[in-house]
């Protein structure tokens, strides 16, 4: 965690607690999420926790400025410095942190921004060619039995999001990232042609969808390979 976060009452009080409890099994790990705007500057930044039997435990976050430079390698397909592409960052960076862990361990996605939610399963579309909520999409797509997603209401008390919302708040400042994050296999789902070639085909009517040749889920674009250990490898340096 950054020095100098202005932490909420909750979040301190949880993170007080669990110093002096022990310290079970962990049986499933919470992602929670966020997106924050300063001046000039959006950020996001993602939570994760692990539950067990006595409770949870705060384990570590990733953060960063939400990115528009179209040529920056760490560029995921926001295009404006709102609090709507930080939160959708946020959520883009937890599933792929969930899709690429491991597949023994349980993962529960825990935005607070509906539209997260509806963009990952499929449920809504942009005509504004939001290369994000695409990235969501595509991820949504082949999402592993092992997560699960979640909404947290925001700004009511969960120690957990308001921490997540608190980082935010402070990169969103102080322009300082939080842990290390492989943008590359991301990046490359965002960029890449076939993430978005077939896209428009979600906006024709039934009609003409229907002429199409039928996909699973619905789906109406191909997705690039992308390797597995290009994320794992580096997400445990993520604290």
């Amino acid at each position: 965690m950054p020095e100098g976060v202005n932490l909420h009452r909750e979040s301190f009080e949880a993170l007080y607690q669990q110093s002096v409890i022990s310290c079970g099994k962990a049986h499933a790990y919470e992602l929670y999420m966020d997106g924050a705007t300063a001046g000039d500057n959006s950020a996001w930044a993602v939570v994760a926790v692990a539950v067990s039997d006595s409770g949870r435990r705060f384990l570590g976050c990733l953060g960063g400025l939400t990115e528009i430079d179209s040529g920056s390698p760490k560029r995921i397909g926001a295009a404006h410095q709102t609090n709507i592409d930080a939160e959708l960052s946020a959520m883009v960076f937890a599933t792929a942190f969930a899709f690429f862990g491991s597949e023994d361990a349980q993962f529960v996605i825990r935005p607070d921004l509906a539209l997260s939610h509806r963009f990952l399963w499929i449920q809504s579309t942009t005509r504004q060619d939001s290369v994000l909520a695409k990235v969501l999409h595509v991820l949504g797509e082949s999402l592993p039995s092992n997560i699960a997603v979640e909404e947290v209401r925001a700004h009511c008390g969960d120690p957990w999001n308001e921490l997540a919302d608190s980082v935010a708040k402070h990169i969103a400042k102080t322009g300082v990232t939080v842990g290390a994050v492989p943008w590359r296999v991301v990046h490359q789902i965002a960029t890449s042609p076939l993430t978005i070639k077939w896209e428009w085909l979600r906006r024709e009517k039934d009609s003409y969808q229907k002429t199409m040749p039928a996909l699973h889920s619905d789906a109406v674009w191909q997705t690039h390979s992308f390797c597995k250990e290009d994320w794992s490898v580096h997400s445990k340096d993520a604290t």
